[in-house]
């Protein structure tokens, strides 16, 4: 059965068409109408237009048909066209009324709209769908009353007869979703469910029925299950926009922006007119600052519909951003006289302040979101958020309780948010003004006196730095789990930082977390301090690029090798051309590129500084504050336009990376553009080579072999070639592959990677000599990669099997001096240093060592001896008290240790004893006599305590 399937661009609403008869219309029909039941309206469209070009007159149902593709491909003028013309030879044809209705509602022209419902209602008046219609052309005026009444009607028109049609029983679906959204109704919500799976059960390819269910599932906060839907939708007909558009709001409730950027290019290419695409567009422009795309993209919007109140909402934002109170005032009272209940205009502009970080300014219009429109859940749980991060945790907690005490829903995030609030109330407070401390009770002992002597030092020397004291209380909460803080931070699990800074708020993940040895703890908190600093400073208008990329240049700055290692996905991105120009950075931190954002944020920052001096990084932050824009601050305090910026520091990009000699990690456009030129030269080298190593990267050997057997086979002498076959010889086990590798580089091909894999074969081979001088020009070729597979690590096992302990270990120090969070060689060298009783160096890994993993009992141990040795009395103190303080279960980082007694490497007596002694050296007798008697109660004998009472008692 042939049956058009028609709804709205927002609110779907099914309508169908009794069977036709295609017979006799001619070939270009019947492809019409075989290509509208697949779902292929743009095929279909032209198919409709050829058979009316020569010369079929289509009948009633026909026409509809094409309007309706025109309808869904953004063709409104001619849906408006081809509808009103059927109505004029057939005044009462039902669809041709709903449709109609569908095309100037989009179109914001809502008194036609209910004329024509209206007038259908005259001729059915408990025609659902007709209901629906005419509700919605209330709804979207704000006009409640009106709506609430006629949705009453629906449901009563429903229960006197029974639907046995998918059209009306999804049409009663969305008014007990409507019911249930502003009055509570009842079992609403279960009874629109009813109704959908009964449309579905009649007819499983219905699609706005499975429209519907996708927006219902994203609206009771499963996107998931929403995106599956929408999935569906598009095999029953692909060529439809609002599918796409309802699989990127799936993705933008996850905060997947990236994925939803790509669902919305492909909505808007079916449909460049569909108002609401066009309104997501534009608030991901806002929030990356591409303040004109979106300017251009909600005009758009406007100029379609008129009375889009998310558009004027979206431009009252726009306007507020920029600083435009005037044009602001003027646009915010358009939204309001179009709908005085559009709490969205508020939460919208809150949304934006808060994705630019700026927290405190968010709250006010959240709140005036809740007024405006109480069942606007949304606005409270961002109000809870933004109170929670700002200070207010409590008044926080409550506007999240609120809200999951009247949402009919459950809603992970808020439940995730509820529940870690809770736990860190739990949690020990210390405070150490302008800062206070939130941690685990059993972190204390070994975290707050480290935490507290960084954040002084961050705030002595970063203050000074950038000339500017941000405002107090700095809260600092630490997580001992990866996911607790990543609710605590976003609100659900998988955020994969591992802190967060909210302006006056630091999240942080413990080193003890289940990423424990991984990162280093230290740098982190570095990082967020400086987030403190440019977001005050620029009072949260600093882009996000800037602040994430000067958080990254201070770590540089304060210590060298916390430099992150990325030196390859920097090579990579330059000769893929993906190194983001300063307008479109900000997009970087929504997508999969989010850490490469922080790392080209933080070379640019580099490269403004030693350009252009660091004083104008702080006018810039300066500028940021007064509203002003990137290009307009790039011309004032730089000097040039953000274009020349670009191509300046794309020049230093190169100059960086000029030392590394590889082959690079192709991307899908430039296999294309290869495959492009071998299109116009078969003989192409580099396009050849290129294509045969993205093909090996990829592990497809057979197309890898087929494209460099043709480059070798037209150009023999291409010493990158043989480097290339080497390199596949050796993935494919081939005997072959130290033949080809000697052979490429006797040609002078040069491939950091092609050396270490010859140098596996030599030293599998016995020939170490040979490995060792491979290794050593890999370095040369590519001196900071140190992946697992590095030429360092693999010279050091070599040094070890020939006995030579200094050689080996001058190579895990080149490791670490690059390699932040490498534990075991930090291990190897601290135990070598103290071996040396090299105290200097020793005392430089092992607080290396503890910045990685504070909770191993032995680098305390050592560092105290190491102090005391440097006569540092104080801080050897403190490294035995932490060393006691460690709880037993976190001694180990296999956490597999049985509780009982802290396993410090010696004695507890004998640490209480030594502890005596320091403090006696100090000068302090009262904790020396502590110390001591502690001791001696343990261990009577203990020799340390028995000296220190001694003194004492003389």
């Amino acid at each position: 059965m042939r049956r058009l399937v028609l709804w709205q661009a927002i609110l779907l609403t099914g309508m169908g068409l009794a069977c036709r008869d295609a017979a006799g219309q001619g070939e270009e029909l019947d492809a019409a109408w075989d290509r509208y039941d697949a779902g292929k309206y743009r095929q279909a469209r032209g198919d409709f237009e050829r058979a009316m070009s020569a010369g079929a007159d289509l009948d009633g149902e026909s026409r509809v048909a094409y309007a309706h593709c025109c309808f869904l491909l953004g063709g409104y003028d001619e849906a408006e066209k081809v509808l009103r013309e059927q109505l004029a030879d057939e005044p009462d044809d039902p669809e041709a009324l709903l449709m109609l209705g569908d095309v100037l509602l989009v179109q914001g022209e809502h008194e036609a709209a209910r004329g024509l419902f209206a007038r259908r209602l005259q001729k059915e008046e408990a025609d659902v769908r007709a209901l629906w219609g005419l509700a919605r052309t209330h709804l979207e005026l704000g006009q409640h009353d009106e709506a609430h009444e006629i949705c009453r009607r629906a449901v009563v028109a429903a229960q006197n007869e029974i639907l046995e049609e998918p059209e009306p029983l999804t049409a009663l679906a969305h008014v007990y979703s409507y019911l249930e959204r502003f009055e509570r109704y009842g079992n609403a919500l279960e009874e629109a469910s009813k109704a959908l799976v009964a449309a579905l059960r009649i007819d499983e390819d219905y699609v706005p029925a499975r429209m519907m269910l996708g927006e219902l599932y994203v609206r009771t906060y499963r996107g998931i299950d929403g995106k599956g839907q929408f999935q569906k939708a598009l095999r029953t007909s692909p060529d439809l926009a609002e599918a796409h558009l309802g699989i990127a709001r799936a993705h933008d409730y996850r905060g997947n922006a990236w994925e939803g950027e790509r669902s919305l290019r492909r909505a808007l290419g079916i449909n460049s007119n569909c108002v609401p695409a066009l309104e997501l567009r534009a608030a991901y422009r806002l929030t990356d600052s591409r303040m004109k795309e979106a300017r251009e993209l909600i005009d758009r919007a406007l100029e379609i519909n008129p009375r889009s109140r998310s558009a004027r909402g979206l431009r009252a934002a726009y306007h507020f951003l920029l600083g435009d109170d005037e044009a602001y005032q003027a646009e915010l009272a358009r939204v309001l006289e179009i709908d005085p209940s559009f709490g969205d205009v508020y939460f919208q502009i809150g949304e934006q302040l808060n994705n630019r970080r700026r927290f405190e300014e968010a709250i006010p219009f959240y709140r005036r979101a809740i007024e405006t429109d109480p069942t606007l859940w949304r606005a409270y749980d961002s109000l809870g958020r933004n109170l929670t991060q700002n200070g207010a945790r409590e008044e926080g907690l409550e506007f999240l309780l609120k809200a999951r005490q009247r949402d009919a829903f459950k809603y992970p995030w808020r439940d995730n948010m509820i529940l870690v609030l809770r736990k860190l109330g739990t949690y020990s407070e210390v405070s150490d003004p302008p800062f206070v401390f939130y941690m685990p009770v059993e972190e204390k002992g070994v975290l707050f006196d480290y935490l507290r002597v960084l954040y002084r030092d961050a705030w002595d020397t970063l203050c000074a730095k950038y000339q500017f004291e941000p405002q107090g209380p700095i809260a600092v909460e630490m997580f001992p789990s990866q996911s607790d803080f990543s609710v605590r931070t976003l609100g659900m699990m998988g955020f994969s930082a591992l802190g967060a800074c909210f302006g006056k708020l630091i999240t942080l993940v413990s080193p003890r977390s289940e990423l424990r040895g991984q990162f280093d703890w230290v740098s982190t908190s570095w990082h967020e301090f400086t987030h403190v600093i440019t977001l005050q400073l620029s009072e949260g208008r600093v882009p996000r690029w800037l602040t994430e990329g000067l958080s990254v240049y201070e770590e540089f700055q304060r210590n060298p090798k916390w430099d992150r290692e990325m030196d390859l996905e920097l090579y990579n991105a330059y000769h893929n051309g993906d190194i983001f120009p300063i307008d479109e950075l900000n997009s970087a931190f929504r997508s999969s590129s989010i850490l490469f954002g922080y790392y080209q944020g933080g070379l640019i920052s580099d490269f403004i500084e030693r350009e252009w001096g660091f004083d104008r990084v702080i006018e810039m932050l300066k500028l940021y504050a007064k509203d002003l824009q990137t290009p307009e601050i790039f011309e004032r305090v730089l000097g040039i336009p953000t274009e020349e910026f670009d191509r300046r520091f794309l020049a230093d990009v190169e100059r960086r990376i000029a030392p590394i000699r590889v082959e690079p990690l192709w991307g899908e456009d430039a296999m294309t553009g290869f495959r492009q030129q071998l299109r116009d030269d078969p003989t192409h080298l580099d396009s050849l080579l290129g294509l045969a190593a993205g093909f090996l990267a990829r592990g497809n050997m057979v197309d890898a072999e087929r494209f460099v057997g043709r480059a070798l086979e037209n150009h023999p002498d291409s010493g990158r070639g043989w480097l290339i076959r080497g390199r596949l010889a050796l993935r494919e086990r081939s005997e072959r592959s130290r033949e080809f590798l000697e052979k490429g580089f006797a040609l002078g091909a040069e491939d950091a990677f092609a050396r270490l894999r010859l140098a596996t074969v030599l030293q599998a081979e016995g020939e170490l000599e040979g490995a060792i001088a491979q290794l050593e020009a890999a370095k040369k070729a590519f001196p900071r990669y140190v992946g697992p597979d590095c030429a360092y690590r693999m010279l050091f096992q070599i040094y070890q099997l020939r006995g030579d302990r200094e050689a080996a270990y001058r190579e895990i120090e080149q490791l670490t001096d690059i390699a932040e969070t490498d534990l075991e060689g930090r291990q190897l060298l601290a135990e070598h240093a103290v071996e040396s009783e090299d105290w200097a160096r020793a005392q430089v890994y092992l607080e290396e060592i503890i910045g990685i993993d504070p909770f191993l009992p032995g680098p305390h141990d050592l560092l105290a001896r190491t102090y005391r040795e440097r006569g540092q009395y104080e801080l050897a103190a403190r490294e035995l008290e932490v060393m006691l303080a460690i709880p037993p279960t976190l001694a180990q980082p296999s956490r597999a240790e049985e509780p009982g007694e802290a396993p410090v490497l010696r004695p507890r007596a004998q640490v209480f004893g030594e502890l005596a002694e320091l403090y006696l050296l100090m000068g302090n007798r009262a904790k020396a006599e502590a110390f001591a008697k502690q001791a001696l109660e343990l261990d009577p004998d203990e020799e340390h305590a028995r000296s220190v009472k001694q003194q004492l008692d003389r």
